[in-house]
C-alpha cells in the first residue's frame, strides 16, 4: 500500500464550476462508464486519509449492483491495508476508462461476501467527476454534410461557422473567409451561439474564443480554426452533451473493433 503526502491534491473538493464543467450525474451514463471500467479489468484505486496520513490502495472494481445501489470491490492480500481503509475517515477512487479518468467518492467500505469471496462493499456514488480537464475527448460531428453554427462577433456581426470537432468544454470550429481574422482573437467572445447536433440536441450559448490559427489543406485551401470554450451553458444541456459525446465514443470503438 502506498503512502502519500498530506498535501496531496487528489482529495481535494472540486470547485463549483468544475462540478458543473465534470460532474456526470446521470444514473444511465454513470452505470454505462462503471460497467467499462469492470470490463476493462476493473483496476482503480482508493485514496482515503488516517489521520492526516493519505494512502493508496489499488483494488478492483468487480462488480455493480444498481437494484441495490452497491459496489463490490477487491480486497488487498495485505490485512494491514484491508484494515486501514476500513478505518478510513473516507474513501475517493480514480479509474481509467477508455483512456478518461474518473473519479467518484463513496462512504467508508465493509466487508461482504461475492459468490462466496470476501470482498469490500460500498454505496454506488451520486456523481462521476471527470478528471480529463484539458485534453477533452474530441469528436467529429457524425454526419456527411458540415455541421454549421451560428453566432455575434463582438463587432455585432451575425456569422457562420463550421463545427471541426465538439467536446464536452467547446468546439473547434472553420471560419473559410476572412471574417473571423478580422473579428476575432484570443479572449474575445462569441454571443448568442446556436448549433443543432446530429441527435437533434440544441446548444445555444455564448463562446470564448481561446486560440486561433490559419490552416492551409493539402490541396492549398486557406481557412482560420478557432478553438472556444463554452460559456454560461445550462447543466441539463451539458449533461446530454457529456451523453451525446459519451455515446460517439463508444460507437467508434465498436467499429474499430469490428474492422
Amino acid at each position: 500500500m502506498k503512502t502519500t503526502s498530506h498535501t496531496d491534491t487528489l482529495l481535494d473538493t472540486p470547485t463549483a464550476a468544475e462540478l458543473q464543467r465534470f460532474c456526470i450525474e446521470d444514473r444511465e451514463h454513470m452505470l454505462r462508464i462503471l460497467h467499462g471500467l469492470i470490463r476493462e479489468g476493473g483496476q482503480i484505486s482508493a485514496f482515503f486519509k488516517n489521520g492526516a496520513q493519505q494512502q493508496q490502495l489499488p483494488t478492483r472494481l468487480l462488480d455493480v449492483d444498481p437494484e441495490n445501489e452497491q459496489l463490490y470491490l477487491d480486497i488487498s492480500q495485505d490485512e494491514k491495508a484491508n484494515q486501514a481503509i476500513l478505518a478510513a475517515d473516507r474513501v475517493q477512487f480514480i479509474g481509467k476508462y477508455q483512456q478518461v479518468k474518473y473519479r467518484f467518492a463513496a462512504p467508508t467500505p465493509r466487508l461482504s461476501r461475492l459468490f462466496g469471496e470476501p470482498v469490500f462493499t460500498t454505496e454506488m456514488p451520486n456523481a462521476l467527476f471527470w478528471l480529463q480537464r484539458r485534453n477533452f475527448f474530441r469528436i467529429k460531428p457524425a454526419q456527411h454534410k458540415p455541421l454549421v453554427g451560428m453566432g455575434i462577433t463582438p463587432a455585432g456581426e451575425t456569422t457562420q461557422f463550421i463545427v471541426r470537432d465538439i467536446s464536452i468544454g467547446g468546439i473547434g470550429l472553420v471560419e473559410p473567409t476572412d471574417r473571423m481574422r478580422r473579428h476575432l482573437d484570443s479572449g474575445d467572445i462569441l454571443k448568442n451561439c446556436h448549433i443543432t447536433l446530429p441527435n437533434s440536441l440544441e446548444l445555444e450559448c455564448d463562446m470564448e474564443v481561446k486560440n486561433r490559427w490559419e490552416y492551409t489543406s493539402p490541396k492549398g485551401t486557406k481557412s482560420h480554426h478557432v478553438g472556444t470554450e463554452f460559456l454560461n451553458m445550462p447543466s441539463r444541456i451539458r449533461m446530454q452533451l457529456q451523453r451525446y459525446i459519451f455515446r460517439q465514443e463508444i460507437s467508434r470503438h465498436q467499429h474499430q473493433m469490428l474492422n
